[in-house]
């Protein structure tokens, strides 16, 4: 049986360490190169709608952020920062690659080997 093609994977990023004074045009034109970009946040105090330094990036695909993960993270020092830019996975956004299933109704004596032919069984012959 063939696969349906896969479909890609919306991925936040974290971007921290950003100057005070970065806009979402600047995180946005900073990241382009990598792929094509949903959406850009930079995170804002609410009183002075002044930036926190930080904000946060989403990739139409899991492979861009990788590549701009691995090309931005502790590698380049902004203007009138002092640590060096971050740039990871927002939280939560890994555990949602992972693919959980849920089983039911299972005979409390049934064994490890059992359940692992029920599952290939079921889910792996159509």
């Amino acid at each position: 049986m063939q696969q349906p093609p896969k479909q890609p994977i919306y991925m936040k990023l974290f971007v921290g360490q950003i100057p005070n004074t970065y806009t979402e045009s600047d995180l946005r034109t900073m990241f382009e190169p990598f792929g094509t970009i949903q959406d850009v946040t930079v995170l804002r105090f609410r009183d002075s709608d002044q930036s926190r330094g930080c904000g946060f990036v989403g990739f139409s695909r899991k492979e861009d952020a990788d590549q701009a993960i691995k090309a931005l993270h502790n590698t380049i020092r902004l203007d009138g920062v002092k640590h060096l830019m971050q740039v990871k996975y927002a939280d939560g956004e890994l555990e949602k690659l992972e693919t959980q299933v849920y089983v039911g109704k299972i005979s409390l004596t049934a064994t490890e080997d059992e359940l692992r032919y029920c599952i290939v069984f079921c889910f792996f012959t159509f």
